[in-house]
């Protein structure tokens, strides 16, 4: 396998959007989707034609919203297997065999109220080969075009520098918030 076309979305809540999913991926010929904060309970669906598909849902305490959450859908006919990587954040991760490494892909959301761990970095970049783990870690720092810095970010970019790999992150704001003492985010 040379070339594999992936995409990362924060979805927010997945349930009500299969629809637009199912029709973004045929139209764009997907092979893998990273979605975060996907919002399942494990009572629910998620069924992808074509895809297998592999969930990490938040516990939800009793009379409460579901929240957090990530989930992997790749493309059938791709060779693959499903990792159980422990990480106190939400995580999903599988492992495919790409040219003659082996790569391995996650799907990450850390809720802003949480910390980011030294271990679960440690846990999700310790792989051999090449690896890509997307979503969103709430880790604001100016390196990666935020206006604001937090702890998280701060442990992040730490953690890269110190173990040499990149965090890539969007020019622009990705998410416009509700409340107007807020500001947009970038990762």
């Amino acid at each position: 396998m040379n070339e594999l076309k992936i995409i990362s979305w924060n979805c927010n809540g997945i349930k009500n959007k299969t629809p637009e999913l199912t029709a973004f991926i045929k139209e764009n010929k997907t092979d893998i989707i990273l979605l975060g904060e996907t919002h399942l309970n494990p009572r629910d669906k998620l069924t992808i034609p074509n895809y297998y598909t592999y969930r990490t849902d938040r516990p939800k305490p009793a009379n409460c919203p579901t929240t957090g959450g990530t989930a992997i859908l790749i493309r059938r006919n791709i060779p693959h297997h499903y990792l159980v990587l422990p990480t106190e954040m939400d995580s999903t991760s599988i492992q495919i065999k790409l040219n003659n490494n082996t790569a391995q892909i996650t799907s990450v959301y850390k809720s802003p109220r949480t910390k980011l761990h030294q271990k679960d970095l440690d846990t999700l970049t310790k792989h051999d080969g090449p690896f890509l783990i997307a979503g969103d870690l709430n880790s604001k720092h100016p390196t990666w075009n935020s206006r604001q810095t937090n702890t998280s970010g701060r442990k992040l970019l730490q953690h890269s520098e110190s173990n040499n790999y990149i965090v890539i992150a969007p020019d622009s704001p990705t998410h416009f918030p509700y409340n107007g003492k807020h500001q947009p985010d970038v990762l």
